[in-house]
């Protein structure tokens, strides 16, 4: 019988690639709930409490899902516009476009933390926020939701599209 940690594992990739590919957001309460309780068999978040471990994940999850720069749309770079002000590169393909680096993400074409949002998500003060060690935690849990759709869902998938490509 496999265990409670990988069926939780394999509905909650399921889940993320549905919400982040599939725009299917309306499995994002199941799938906070789901990332929820995988987080009481970790060690690095089985201290937190219930109610808390919930708003971290739905704020980690909020993280993750909504990663794109706001200010250059995601992609690393602003565009001149004609008046002079600096916007989001829209694809005009004008002659002698103008780029500069996105000041807000300093080009890596991600969303720039913010710790007051997450205290606030979480109802912490920045004191609590501190000690805790509340930036590493996110840290974690951004690092593990990235890491989660590669080996279950990437490789497979992969390997089945590959599998009847002819090598030359």
């Amino acid at each position: 019988t496999p265990r409670r940690q990988d069926v939780v594992l394999g509905d909650l990739s399921a889940m993320l690639w549905h919400i982040r590919y599939g725009r299917q957001h309306d499995v994002v309460p199941r799938a906070v709930e789901l990332l929820s309780e995988w987080m009481f068999v970790r060690e690095r978040f089985a201290c937190i409490g219930p109610i808390l471990r919930h708003a971290f994940a739905a704020q980690a999850l909020h993280e993750w899902l909504s990663d794109r720069c706001i200010a250059c749309g995601g992609s690393g770079k602003l565009e001149r516009s004609r008046t002079g002000s600096w916007i989001k590169p829209t694809g005009s393909m004008q002659r002698n476009a103008m780029f500069r680096i996105c000041p807000s993400c300093q080009g890596s074409r991600h969303r720039a933390t913010s710790p007051p949002e997450r205290m606030q998500a979480l109802g912490l003060t920045r004191v609590q926020y501190d000690a805790g060690r509340w930036s590493q935690r996110f840290n974690s849990a951004r690092h593990y939701l990235d890491s989660l759709l590669a080996p279950r869902v990437y490789r497979p998938l992969t390997a089945e599209l590959e599998r009847r490509k002819r090598r030359v």
